[in-house]
């Protein structure tokens, strides 16, 4: 498994590693530097790449226009989809915060269809909850997850 030789890829990759074995899948973890990942990443040189989706901003253009449009920035994968590059341009141009939201969820669930992932807790960040808040979601970008929707207290 590729993992970045930073110490929380490192961490990460580790826990993955354990939560693979868990399941009868044993890896290797491999680190190198991001120069080496990034340009092995591109080539597809890898069997599991340990990689986190990382958002500044936090808004779903920088997600899907970096990671998953054709040509996008950060498109490691090559992932290319003419659906996907037409859906960004139509939530990018929606201004309804609900319709823009509901435009995302959908893309995701088209691109989650496409790779073979797995969601992962974020290595660097941390969300805590009471105990009576149930429910909160948990998905491919901050942009949805942090909308509250689907979260309810079971203490009320």
């Amino acid at each position: 498994m590729m993992v970045r030789n930073t110490s929380t890829y490192q961490t990460q990759g580790e826990y993955i590693a354990g939560e693979l074995k868990k399941i009868g899948i044993n890896v290797t973890i491999e680190t190198s530097d991001s120069t080496i990942i990034f340009d092995r990443a591109v080539k597809l040189d890898y069997t599991i790449w340990s990689y986190w989706f990382c958002q500044t901003t936090g808004i779903p253009e920088e997600l899907f226009g970096s990671y998953f449009i054709t040509g996008g920035s950060r498109n490691w994968i090559g992932y290319s989809d003419p659906k996907i590059d037409n859906a960004y341009l139509d939530m990018a141009a929606t201004t309804d915060p609900a319709e823009r939201r509901k435009k995302a969820l959908a893309m995701e669930d088209t691109i989650m269809e496409f790779i073979p992932a797995a969601p992962l807790p974020v290595s660097t960040a941390i969300r805590a909850f009471y105990s009576y808040v149930k429910d909160p979601p948990m998905t491919i970008s901050s942009y949805v997850r942090e909308k509250g929707e689907l979260v309810w207290r079971s203490d009320v």
